[in-house]
Parts: C-alpha cells; structure tokens; sequence
C-alpha cells in the first residue's frame, strides 16, 4: 500500500514537472513568436525606409566573397534576388561601361589605403534606363591588417543630378542673355557717346558763329 501511494506520488510529481516544461516550452515558443514578428516589423520599417528615402545597402565578405544586398538595391538594379547571383563582379557589371574603371578603381584603392570613399557615378540598367548613384563605402580589418568585410550604400540621386544638370543649363542660357544684353547696352552707350559728341561739336560750331557775327557787328 505504501509502495503503491509512493508510486502515485512520484508520478504525480513527474506529471507536475511535465506540465512545467510543456508551461515553459510553450512560453518559449510564444517568446520566440514574438521575437520573430518584432524582427519582422523592424525589416519591413526598414526596407520602408529604404525604398523611402531611395538608399540601399550592402555588404561584401571578403573571406567567402559573398555580396549581401538590400532589396532596395535590387529594385535600384531592376534585378530579381531569386535570379542574380550577388557577386562584386556582378555588381560592376550593372556600372555603366565607361565609370567601371573608375568605380572598381576607387573601391581596390580604398581597401588598399584603409580610408572609406565616397563617389558618384552611373548605373547601366538592363532595360536601357541610365541612372546616378551616390556610393559610400567602408573596409573592416582584422588584427593583422587584413581585409575582411566591406560594408556600403547606394543612393539612387538621379532626380537630383537632373535638376542640377537642368539648372545649369538655365544659368548658362541665363549667363547668354545677359552677355547679349549687356552687349546691346554698350552698343547703344556708344551710339548715345557719338550723339552726344556730335551735338556737343554742333554747339561749338554755333558758339563760334555767333562769335563771328557779333565780331562783324560790332
């Protein structure tokens, strides 16, 4: 009888602790639930943010030269994530043909000289479409000095390249008129120098006439 209570006891008390762990493993599960949605919003705020303030960003691992990119770059690039294989090789290759150079050339240096850079330069969309990005860029090294991680972004600053590009057009047609005006102007302060140099000499001519007269008269 005793042993029987004793079982009952002891099974008891390892159902009480069964209910415990499933108590907190489902406190676990909901944690992590919560975890996961809040991880969720805070990406979705920030590729919000992203396409916003049209600013993508990316990161290079050196070590497995592995290229992560943040959708708003792929939107930038007109490019499906499911499809492009992110490499840095596959990034140059969206660079317009002339600026490659230049960009590849400003990224080796920078990693080269441990100083981030900062450039403008365009992008050769595959649908024809031609695009100005600002690009900024930083290296990480490790202890010994060696190249690990290269972390950037892209601002798609297009709309902005126009209308600068549209006003200094405006500034050199408004520069023209005024060099025109301005020649016009002295075109005609010459003409009023000539009048006026010729009425002045007809003034003369008659105060000196009316000297005469006077001269003969008297």
């Amino acid at each position: 009888m005793g042993n029987n209570n004793k079982t009952k006891e002891q099974l008891l008390k390892e159902t009480d602790q069964l209910r415990v762990k499933i108590a907190e493993q489902e406190q676990f599960e909901k944690e992590r639930i919560r975890v996961e949605e809040a991880l969720q919003k805070s990406e979705t705020r920030f590729n919000e943010a992203q396409r916003l303030t049209q600013i993508g960003s990316w990161e290079l691992d050196l070590v497995t030269n592995t290229l992560y990119w943040s959708d708003e770059i792929y939107r930038m690039f007109n490019l499906d994530p499911k499809q492009f294989g992110a490499t840095y090789e596959a990034f140059l290759n969206n660079i317009h043909p002339d600026d490659r150079d230049f960009v590849n050339k400003a990224y080796t240096e920078s990693v080269k000289n441990k100083k981030p850079y900062n450039i403008v330069h365009r992008l050769l969309i595959n649908d024809g479409t031609l695009k100005f990005v600002n690009e900024r860029c930083e290296t990480f090294y490790d202890d010994q000095g060696n190249a690990i991680r290269s972390v950037g972004t892209v601002q798609d600053i297009t709309k902005r390249k126009q209308a600068e590009e549209e006003l200094a057009k405006y500034s050199e047609q408004l520069e023209e008129m005024v060099k025109e005006r301005t020649k016009e102007l002295e075109e005609k302060n010459k003409e009023l120098d000539n009048a006026l140099k010729v009425f002045v000499g007809r003034e003369l001519t008659i105060k000196k006439l009316k000297e005469k007269i006077r001269v003969l008269e008297g």
